[in-house]
């Protein structure tokens, strides 16, 4: 569970709701309903949906919810304890040899770092580990980059639906200069729809795409690190070496608690 998201959702939505009920001494909820306009909300979300809709395909619109949940669910990895474990695993492959590492590969809850220990086990060459798991990085970039699309193009199309309500508005607005009974509806089609979707992108769309993109590099440097543990137990490196390589995946700060003295 990630509580910065949470929290940042909560704080932003309470804030906006607040400043929409405060009358200048008290809260008045019943303030909310000036925000409330149909047309408004139809122009947003459905011009949004249906831009949405045409850009991606018909797997990742249905994809989409999962993509938004990891914005608030995915843990960032365990890099301290993933290096104890590399580390493990090295002192027993320079002691006892790396076939001695296969009846371990059971305990790797990762099917990464699974991946690259049993073709450590199962002796394929450096070059081709190396690969392996270089190609398997590549791809997982690519499939986020496809999580990050979704959010950008939904913070554009937000506020792009919100400006052709605020248009709309304004054609409706003129062209009942001499009804002003209609006047205030066509004004707050407008307005609202520009809130709408300045809302909508800034307070989500924006924010979202933004800690995917973090969780991406932190899954890419957690990989980067699996892959260097790998190839140095597989190139028979001693474990201060290979204490070592691993260390530099992490900052500085954190790096005392795991050298090996």
């Amino acid at each position: 569970m990630d509580l910065t998201s949470i929290a940042g959702f909560i704080i932003g939505t309470l804030c906006f709701l607040w400043a929409m009920c405060w009358t200048g001494s008290a809260i008045d909820p019943s303030k909310l309903l000036l925000f409330k306009d149909m047309p408004s909300v139809v122009i947003v979300f459905g011009g949004g949906l249906a831009g949405f809709l045409t850009s991606f395909k018909m797997n990742q619109c249905i994809n989409t919810p999962k993509v938004v949940m990891k914005v608030f669910l995915n843990a960032s990895p365990d890099m301290k304890g993933t290096i104890s474990k590399i580390m493990e695993f090295g002192v027993l492959a320079r002691r006892d040899g790396v076939l001695a590492l296969e009846e371990k590969i059971p305990e790797i809850k990762d099917p990464f770092m699974a991946k690259g220990f049993r073709m450590l086990v199962d002796g394929v060459a450096s070059e081709a580990v190396e690969g392996t798991l270089d190609a398997e990085i590549e791809g997982m970039g690519k499939r986020h980059e496809g999580g990050q699309k979704i959010m950008e193009r939904l913070g554009y199309y937000f506020p792009a639906m919100g400006m052709l309500g605020t248009l709309v508005g304004l054609v409706l607005m003129l062209a009942n200069l001499n009804d002003p009974s209609k006047i205030g509806g066509a004004m707050a089609v407008a307005l609202l729809t520009t809130y709408y979707g300045a809302h909508l992108a800034n307070l989500l769309c924006i924010p979202f795409e933004c800690k995917l993109a973090q969780r991406s590099q932190e899954e890419a440097l957690y990989r980067e690190m699996v892959k260097a543990g790998v190839l140095a137990i597989l190139a028979g490196e001693s474990p201060r070496q290979l204490n070592e390589k691993l260390l530099i995946f992490l900052p500085p700060a954190d790096r005392a608690a795991l050298e090996m003295k």
